[in-house]
């Protein structure tokens, strides 16, 4: 008799594990295989992965939240229910449709056309750091990219300095495979900027951050435009101290590899002074837009330099 029952609970566990493992097929196919693959990358299991996106509805950024603000004790139980719930939210017939919106209200005048360069700004993201980029960082789509993403995202690049250090990113062999994901990586993010997915961009970014410090080291060239990457996705989302501490880290790294006067090294001086205009702070602004002038005039060989 004891046996019986004893396996009737092992029948029971058995259907049990058949839910389970359909409703994280379930969350699979509805997963973007890429979000999967960028949180699995930050340590967490596919199936956490995929549970994250389900619980924060596709959204990479919140799935990342998710993850982190719950403890390795209780992750487990977290990925179990929201499974669940994203099983039993899709076997449930869907809501009515709700009555559609009423006509807006007649404009007066046409709304302004949208200003050409930088997306514009979606929820979540600073208004008065995105319009700072805009000012300065005006669109030159033919300009080879300087540094970071002042020249990445298609800012007015500081003019050539006669002859400046060259950038090397040639690898041994063994981390030449890593060196091309990090140029890949930074590809895709400028495809997110340039849709306005700033979240995801920032986590692309961040994961480019990691690998070049593994690849190519942290006192290296291309170390601190993957900084100046991460640093103006902060400022973008307002978080100012962490974006004005990777500037300065990019910066002092170009200076001591590439010169002051090189334009890789400038143009990070340049973020800087659109951070301290997004802060409001002015006399930062002024004195950093007044620094870099004058060594772009150094740089061109129209000046001493300070």
């Amino acid at each position: 008799g004891g046996g019986g029952g004893g396996g009737g609970g092992g029948g029971g566990g058995g259907g049990g594990g058949l839910a389970a493992d359909s409703a994280l097929a379930l969350a699979t196919a509805a997963a973007e295989p890429e979000s999967v693959s960028m949180l699995s990358s930050m340590g967490f299991s596919e199936e956490q992965a995929v549970a994250a996106l389900a619980a924060a509805g596709g959204s990479l950024e919140a799935a990342a939240d998710w993850l982190m603000s719950h403890s390795d004790s209780s992750l487990d139980a977290a990925v179990a229910t929201a499974l669940r719930d994203f099983a039993a939210a899709r076997s449930a017939p869907p809501p009515p449709p709700p009555p559609p919106p009423p006509p807006p209200p007649p404009r007066a005048n046409p709304p302004p056309p949208p200003v050409r360069g930088l997306p514009s700004p979606a929820p979540g993201v600073n208004a008065a750091a995105v319009e700072s980029l805009r000012r300065f960082g005006g669109p030159a789509p033919a300009r080879k990219p300087a540094g970071g993403l002042f020249g990445l995202f298609g800012g007015a690049a500081a003019p050539a300095a006669k002859g400046p250090v060259q950038v090397d990113t040639s690898l041994p062999r063994h981390l030449e495979a890593q060196g091309a994901e990090v140029h890949q990586l930074g590809a895709r993010v400028r495809e997110l900027f340039a849709g306005g997915q700033f979240g995801d961009a920032l986590g692309v970014a961040e994961r480019r951050l990691d690998l070049c410090r593994r690849t190519y080291g942290s006192e290296h060239a291309m170390y601190a435009t993957c900084l100046n990457d991460v640093a103006t996705f902060e400022q973008v989302f307002a978080r100012y101290d962490r974006a004005e501490a990777l500037f300065e880290e990019a910066s002092k790294i170009q200076k001591k590899l590439l010169g002051q006067g090189h334009p890789h090294t400038i143009a990070t001086l340049q973020n800087l002074a659109a951070l301290y205009t997004a802060k409001g702070d002015a006399p930062k602004a002024e004195a950093m837009q007044l620094l870099v002038q004058a060594l772009q005039l150094s740089s061109s060989g129209g000046g001493d330099g300070p």
